[in-house]
């Protein structure tokens, strides 16, 4: 049975924005906690473009806190291993018509728990090449050519070895997977390790509001990182909302994809808005900043910002 639906960041908590005076009589963004889930720890992507691994991980692990009150720092990079494998043997079938690049979604996560398992962080960093944090520039860049050299070889036929080619690939630049790990004096397998930890990712399924398809029936998301082709139920927009709050309240962790080339979106200053009075405005691609805002609005991102350091310290 279906027990809990996530969406394609991840959100630990629901926020209400308003716009307040601040001491110059300016208004700003001032955001108030409604709803808060016991989560685990924030970890840092670094210079790396999975973030869809670190919110998803982040997902299952507030889940398995949720299920069994146990707290486990789950290896992110162990989805990211196994999602790259799965992406290349899929691109290379497609003749290259698939997103190589290191984008991806809770999607991704689930498939890999489901057919790989799990493994906790201190037996997988995936930090092999005497980098102290995550830095995948050259990583992509050697992952992408290789099935490139390979679909565009000229002996204009695969050989049977190509996909353990790139399985070396993984274990060169993230590390190899242990087979078996121990855990609190007990022995596991990836596989065993996820059955022990009593998630499940069958028991749980993705929502959206999309105005390109019916509600209330399942599509395909067609955008390029959703290269594992994963079905997403489409609801009207109030529908949507109210799932996440009545998912919120009941202490349930709600995921939420989200696209980060949104205008409303800073990567460098840790903050996301969409004002409700021209939403619009914010709803387009552009680059990871906040270059897309009026002066005025930056200003206000960036003191929204600096009041919820304030507020951490």
């Amino acid at each position: 049975m279906k027990k809990i639906i996530i969406f394609t960041v991840l959100l630990l908590a629901f926020f209400s924005i308003q716009a307040q005076d601040n001491k110059d009589n300016e208004k700003v963004y001032q955001f108030e906690m409604l709803t808060e889930v016991p989560h685990t720890e924030v970890k840092s992507q670094d210079r790396s473009g999975t973030c869809w691994s670190f919110a998803g991980t982040a997902f299952v692990e507030a889940e398995i806190l949720r299920i069994k009150n146990l707290e486990l720092d789950l290896s992110e990079m162990f989805n990211v291993r196994y999602a790259y494998y799965n992406k290349a043997e899929k691109l290379v079938r497609l003749h290259g018509n698939l997103n190589m690049g290191p984008g991806g979604g809770f999607s991704d996560v689930l498939g890999v728990a489901e057919q790989f398992g799990m493994i906790p962080e201190k037996d997988y960093s995936g930090m092999v090449i005497g980098e102290s944090k995550h830095i995948h520039g050259e990583m992509d860049a050697v992952f992408e050519a290789y099935t490139s050299a390979v679909m565009k070889n000229k002996n204009r036929k695969l050989t049977p070895v190509w996909l353990n080619g790139f399985d070396c690939l993984l274990d060169t630049y993230l590390g190899s997977v242990p087979n078996e790990f121990t855990f609190d004096g007990k022995s596991y397998s990836p596989k065993s390790f996820a059955e022990f930890s009593g998630f499940q990712s069958a028991d749980y399924i993705e929502l959206g509001s999309y105005t390109h398809h019916p509600y209330h029936e399942a599509f395909i998301l067609e955008i390029p990182d959703n290269w594992m082709w994963s079905e997403v139920t489409n609801l009207p927009l109030d529908e949507m909302m109210s799932t996440i709050d009545h998912a919120l309240k009941k202490g349930y962790v709600v995921g939420w994809d989200a696209d980060v080339s949104d205008k409303g979106f800073s990567w460098k200053n840790g903050v996301a808005i969409v004002p409700e009075d021209e939403p619009s405005k914010f709803m387009g691609a552009t680059k990871d900043s906040l270059a897309g805002l009026n002066t005025k609005d930056r200003e206000k991102a960036l003191y929204a910002f600096e009041q919820i350091i304030q507020e951490k310290k």
